[in-house]
């Protein structure tokens, strides 16, 4: 009877566990690859639209405290520093831990609220967040951005190599409040991401209907960043920004 028994348990718990494995999904192979960025790279992103829009993402992973941080610092196509960002690893996903922002030049820090940048495991129901206020010259503002999985997507192409991919779906908020009037901006875009690299295309559209896709060119050395920066730049021209 106890053999019965102890087969029973064991057929019945390899069901749960084959059911539960089937039923999650694990993103974590999805996210930007911080385990090997310790040694940082550059991410090159450019507009399909007007080639000569592009952004570009220094990302580095360090220690700090036994804390793992990702740090990420967004500079645009004239390697002006947009933002600066630093991410703490927790065993469900990244949460935010600082954000920066540069209004017509100046440093401006915020006050994180939500922290939720990335889950391990979404189901294509939760909705994660994060968010953060800060005070500019406009007066006070805040940014919110909802992120909703929505699935696996079609294999990617990215430098001749095929990829695994998902995608999310991005709400955002902008809000200024300036006395007794606040004025308010939401816009949606599509994140693609591919396993093994991380954001490599996403699609914008604003409350306006302008509409922004950014696809990510090509990865690039710290060694290959410090050369590109030291070459002249010369501005091509009205670019429309974010």
């Amino acid at each position: 009877m106890k053999l019965i028994f102890s087969c029973l348990f064991l057929l019945i718990s390899s069901w749960f566990t084959i059911s539960l494995a089937q039923t999650e999904t694990t993103l974590k192979a999805y996210y930007f690859p911080y385990q090997n960025l310790f040694e940082p790279v550059v991410y090159k992103y450019v507009n399909t639209e007007n080639p000569n829009d592009i952004f570009y993402c220094f990302m580095k992973t360090k220690v700090v405290n036994k804390d793992t941080l990702i740090e990420s610092n967004v500079f645009d196509q004239a390697f002006y520093e947009v933002s600066t960002g630093i991410e703490v690893v927790k065993p469900q996903g990244t949460e935010l831990k600082t954000y920066t922002i540069y209004i017509t030049g100046i440093l401006t820090p915020t006050r994180p609220i939500h922290k939720d940048i990335f889950r391990w495991q979404q189901s294509k129901q939760d909705k994660i967040k994060w968010s953060a206020r800060y005070t500019s010259q406009f007066g006070e503002e805040s940014i919110r951005k909802m992120r909703e999985y929505l699935g696996e997507s079609a294999p990617y192409r990215f430098q001749k190599e095929t990829y695994p991919s998902i995608t999310f779906k991005d709400t955002y908020r902008h809000s200024i409040k300036a006395g007794d009037h606040i004025e308010t901006t939401d816009f949606d875009q599509e994140a693609v991401y591919c396993k093994g690299i991380g954001l490599v295309d996403y699609q914008r559209e604003m409350e306006n209907g302008v509409k922004f896709h950014y696809k990510l060119e090509k990865i690039m050395s710290n060694e290959a960043w410090e050369s590109l920066k030291k070459q002249p730049y010369s501005p091509p021209g009205t670019i429309k920004r974010i």
